[in-house]
């Protein structure tokens, strides 16, 4: 059964079954970006895989599924930024004049 939690303009969080899946539609189709559990054994660790971010399991720590939420949106903010920044620094070598 899927659920539709935390809905925005262009991104939406799902429960499906137990796995969180943010959704995002940068363009027209809708992407996964981003998925994660809850461990069952701590409840405070949550435990992700992304594309987006290429990682295939790894681990963060959270008070709660809302918080752990805010700050997967978080991750994701900062790496497009970092990605931003990336490309204007090569943009910038390019175009040195000698």
């Amino acid at each position: 059964m899927s659920n539709k939690i935390r809905v925005y303009e262009n991104r939406y969080w799902l429960l499906n079954d137990d796995v969180y899946e943010l959704h995002f539609t940068q363009f027209y189709d809708d992407e996964i970006i981003l998925k994660f559990i809850q461990d069952k054994e701590d409840s405070e660790n949550y435990i992700y895989v992304s594309d987006l971010l290429n990682v295939e399991h790894d681990e963060e720590f959270a008070k709660s599924i809302e918080d752990a939420m805010k700050q997967f949106e978080d991750v994701i903010v900062d790496h497009i930024k970092e990605k931003i920044d990336y490309y204007d620094e090569m943009l910038a070598k390019f175009l040195e004049k000698k």
